[in-house]
């Protein structure tokens, strides 16, 4: 089956980074695997092409690739010839040869080839028109009879379009036009899972290099306000489900909104509280609720929101305690680790941009309560992150956070 290849980005300090590439690859895999069955069942060639280049056809197009890089490199369209021949040698062959039988192996680095080409036209009227054939190109191979792996390197070439190319030490400029299309297809419940998946790495890209189009930034919000309302699924389904949702409040979480009405934020409390839910998704909420800017903020209880991060921390302590005896003690350790900085993120907040979390919400009467679960969380913390007692049994530690945190939560003022 063709490799996907996720190129999911771990360049900030993400605490749930591992946990979502190996969900992601997990749910696109399974995903694309039942898919293929699906089309190998209707008919495997007619899945992946319609209409193959003959071999004249393709060593004419090539014939042609030392011209189209000049093009790409002067930046602009000398004569409207060369715009006429981006119209037939993209469209006709360097994006056909995603849905050739013999490329089936090879999306991924014909991915790779068209990124280099828009990186090497960098900005510009060239760099623009290439940016529209290839979103044509894509949005007609994900409507069409293709192979789910060329559907889902479709989604994520969108995802990876740019206004302008990274270069002389600034960072790339996400095309607003190619999130539009991710939004949309988040949204609609008819878009099968493995390309809403892959329209979400691409939306967390565009949301971590900030969106200062504000009609795109509202749409945006409401498609992850929408994806977090879902209610999640059973069984293998599950598992894609939460990590989508992980990804939906991590963009709220770098939008850093609370939202009209606060409904970021009810909505990232929601999540963090929905006990069906996987933890790694409620952890990612966690993080998001430490992002937000409550600068403004009005109407938020931050006793009731303090109590919702601790009843996640119990839930937490308790999923360590019951994998104790069967998990790696490494492994545990850090897994739980994780959770309890996730928790101290929505307490303290990112510490970016006056970013000060849930705890500067705290009226004089709240503080004491707030700080002393924060204290709490903070010590255990500590001792598990402690590579001195690496080897060290941490049940008692985990064990001891538990208590605590249940006489904690019947203090609630």
């Amino acid at each position: 089956m063709p490799m996907v290849r996720l190129n999911l980005r771990c360049g900030r300090k993400r605490l749930l980074c591992s946990l979502l590439v190996l969900s992601a690859i997990t749910l696109l895999g399974g995903l694309l695997a039942a898919d293929a069955a699906k089309a190998r069942a209707a008919d495997a060639e007619a899945a992946y092409e319609q209409a193959p280049l003959t071999d004249a056809q393709e060593k004419e197009f090539k014939k042609q690739s030392a011209k189209i890089s000049q093009i790409l490199r002067a930046q602009k369209f000398a004569t409207a010839e060369e715009k006429t021949a981006f119209d037939t040698f993209y469209p006709d062959y360097f994006l056909t040869r995603w849905t050739l039988a013999k490329n089936a192996a090879n999306i991924p680095d014909l991915r790779k080839d068209l990124r280099n080409h828009l990186r090497l036209a960098k900005s510009g009227e060239v760099h623009d028109y290439l940016n529209s054939l290839t979103l044509d190109s894509m949005n007609k191979l994900l409507a069409g009879n293709y192979h789910p792996a060329v559907r889902v390197n479709a989604m994520l070439m969108i995802g990876e379009l740019n206004h302008v190319e990274q270069g002389g030490g600034a960072p790339a400029v996400p095309w607003v036009d190619a999130l539009k299309v991710l939004i949309g297809a988040v949204g609609d419940a008819k878009t099968p899972d493995a390309l809403r998946a892959a329209a979400m790495v691409g939306i967390l890209r565009h949301a971590e290099a900030g969106i200062p189009d504000e009609d795109a930034r509202h749409s945006l919000v409401a498609a992850m306000l929408k994806l977090t309302a879902e209610d999640a699924p059973t069984g293998r389904a599950a598992i894609g489900h939460a990590w989508i949702v992980a990804q939906a409040v991590e963009t709220l979480g770098l939008l850093g909104s609370v939202g009209d009405d606060n409904t970021v934020f009810q909505a990232l409390l929601k999540t963090l509280s929905d006990n069906k839910l996987a933890l790694g998704a409620r952890s990612a909420a966690a993080e998001a609720l430490g992002q937000l800017d409550y600068a403004n903020a009005s109407g938020i209880d931050a006793a009731e929101a303090a109590s919702a991060v601790g009843r996640f921390v119990l839930d937490a302590c308790n999923d360590g305690l019951q994998q104790a005896s069967s998990a790696d003690g490494t492994a545990l350790r850090r897994r739980v680790l994780q959770f309890l900085t996730a928790s101290l993120g929505a307490l303290e907040g990112s510490g970016k941009e006056g970013r000060k979390g849930i705890a500067s919400l705290a009226k004089d009467a709240q503080q004491p309560f707030l700080d002393e679960l924060r204290k709490e969380v903070k010590a255990a913390a500590v001792q598990l992150g402690d590579k001195k007692h690496e080897s060290d049994d941490m049940k008692p530690v985990v064990e001891g956070l538990r208590k605590k945190v249940e006489a904690w939560l019947k203090k609630k003022p």
